[in-house]
């Protein structure tokens, strides 16, 4: 019983902090803009979609903006119009970023308050390892079909129940500065960001052995 006791202290933990490791890689992806910058000259999105540099640049910060903590609560591309399910969708799309952002943060600072409160270590172990296993699914579903379509599809068929995240260039035509090749790059450095973070994790956890901490 003592076993199971211990194992299921570690467990919650553990899980609590996959979880913020996902949502808080997520989160600095979505923060991260340069990503979209770099996209618009490796990609040549302004060439592919008719608008200037300085068009996209503005339309993608407003809609950042609206997805992101502490950004405009209201939607509004400058240059660009929006149907109504366009707006349904990205509306949908808010409901997701925000609350992941606040679980990223929250989730960080109690992590590091258990880390610095408590000599027991191992839930980072645990959580290290979890955190690998899900990164390691993502790789197996973005290369599935070697173009990442198939990824991006099937998470949007997951987090939506409708098809509003269609669009069509003539009624939404910031779809155009959206290629999909560009979340296949932020899905690639969320896979990269959740290792990198699952490793760091890891070294801790080893330091804190060293130190007879476990």
């Amino acid at each position: 019983m003592k076993i199971v006791r211990c194992s299921k202290a570690n467990l919650i933990p553990a899980v609590f902090c996959t979880i913020t490791v996902v949502c808080l890689a997520v989160s600095i992806v979505l923060w991260f803009r340069p990503l979209y910058y770099g996209d618009m000259r490796l990609l040549e999105i302004s060439g592919r979609s008719g608008y200037s540099q300085e068009i996209c640049r503005r339309n993608y910060d407003a809609l950042i903006d609206y997805n992101t903590i502490g950004g405009s609560h209201d939607l509004e591309f400058a240059d660009m119009n929006m149907s109504g399910q366009g707006r349904i969708h990205f509306e949908e799309v808010r409901q997701i970023f925000l609350p992941v952002q606040a679980i990223g943060i929250t989730g960080t600072a109690v992590l590091a308050v258990i880390y610095f409160s408590s000599n027991k270590k191992r839930w980072m172990h645990r959580g290290a390892l979890l955190s690998a296993a899900i990164a390691l699914m993502a790789i197996i579903a973005i290369t599935a079909d070697g173009s990442g379509k198939w990824a991006f599809e099937a998470m949007h068929r997951v987090l939506f129940d409708n098809d509003y995240w269609i669009f069509s260039p003539r009624t939404d035509p910031v779809i155009k500065i959206l290629p999909y090749e560009f979340f296949i790059h932020c899905g690639v450095m969320i896979i990269a960001l959740t290792i990198a973070i699952s490793a760091g994790l890891e070294l801790l956890y080893r330091r804190s052995i060293r130190n007879g901490k476990t």
